[in-house]
Parts: structure tokens; sequence; C-alpha cells
């Protein structure tokens, strides 16, 4: 596993694994809710890391440092399960220090249990337009 800083060549890619991801995780959001473009307006600013397997991206996090916040932690389905999620987050928090925060959708229960797996804690709820969230913090 290797992490660098995206490339403008990884755009396209990025922005599928962003697409795919989040339709087939966010399911109940309806049909058309999500678009290929969504991934350029949704980290604008924000400093980007991609995970490659050999010359593959596996994923990617994006963080807006200001804040220490991580925005996006997003993993291709083929390469779930494998550590690479784990080594991005470490990596971000490396990058960011501490506190750090996240928010992550309620239902989302994979990535829920994720985050509280490696420390981070539920520091309050709130709602957006993808339902009810949880802000994890890291300390």
């Amino acid at each position: 596993m290797k992490i660098r800083k995206y490339e403008t060549t990884d755009i396209p890619t990025l922005a599928n694994i962003y697409f795919y991801s989040r339709s087939e995780t966010f399911n109940w959001m309806p049909d058309g809710t999500f678009k290929l473009r969504d991934f350029f307006a949704d980290t604008l600013g924000e400093e980007i890391h991609v995970i490659l397997d050999g010359n593959n991206i596996a994923g990617f996090i994006s963080i807006w440092k200001a804040d220490n916040f991580i925005h996006h932690l997003y993993i291709d389905s083929k390469y779930q399960n494998k550590g690479y999620g784990k080594t991005l987050l470490q990596y971000a928090l490396k990058t960011i220090g501490r506190p750090a925060s996240l928010k992550c959708v309620v239902k989302n229960d994979k990535a829920v249990r994720f985050y509280k797996s490696h420390g981070w804690k539920i520091e309050e709820t709130g709602n957006d337009e993808m339902g009810p969230f949880y802000l994890f913090v890291y300390n």
C-alpha cells in the first residue's frame, strides 16, 4: 500500500469510486441523487490523498486541514475489508493532528462500526440532506 497526493489524472477514477460507493451505501436515497460530477464540488478546496494497490487506486481520503476535519473516506468495493480504510485513516490523523473530527450518516452502519472500532467517539448528532448523522471526534 502506498499513499500519495492525488493527481489530476486520478480524477475520473476518484469520481467513479465516489459515485458508486455512495450509490451502493446510501441506498435509501432516491434514484438520481448522486452524479459523477459530485466529486468535484464535494471536494473543492480539500486536500486529497489516494491509496494504491500496485498501480491501481484502491480509495481516497479528503481532508479540510483548517478544521482537522476528514470529509470523505471511500474505498473501492474491490478493496474493502483489506486494511486500506484503516491505513488512510491513520495517515490522515498524522497529517491533520488532533483533535480530529468527521461526520458519518447514522444509517451507514458499516462505517459507524468502523470508526468506533478505531477509537472515534460520537460527540454529537445532527441532520442534513442525507439524514441523521454522527459527529465523531478523535483525541
